[in-house]
């Protein structure tokens, strides 16, 4: 059975030796409009049918957008023809 200073110098050794985690990959990359931060959107809470939900699911795999991007799309669209 290893000791925990032998399991601690083996795990310093391989990371020297540059065999530990890579740095720097971890979490995703911004994917907002203009590269912000998703999380830092405000966020709403909406009911919808399910066929409404089914119709949302469908164009966003169309048009290869995410859900939130076809809506912000359908009321940037509603509120043009609007004014």
């Amino acid at each position: 059975m290893l000791l925990l200073s032998e399991i601690f110098l083996a795990t310093i050794e391989r990371m020297k030796r540059g065999k530990g985690k890579p740095r720097g990959t971890v979490g995703r990359k911004p994917t907002g409009r203009r590269g912000e931060l998703v999380s830092e959107y405000k966020q709403i809470t909406v009911r919808l049918p399910p066929e409404t939900v089914a119709a949302l699911v469908k164009v966003a795999e169309l048009e290869d957008k995410r859900q939130w991007e076809v809506m912000a799309d359908a009321i940037e669209a509603y509120a043009r023809g609007k004014m």
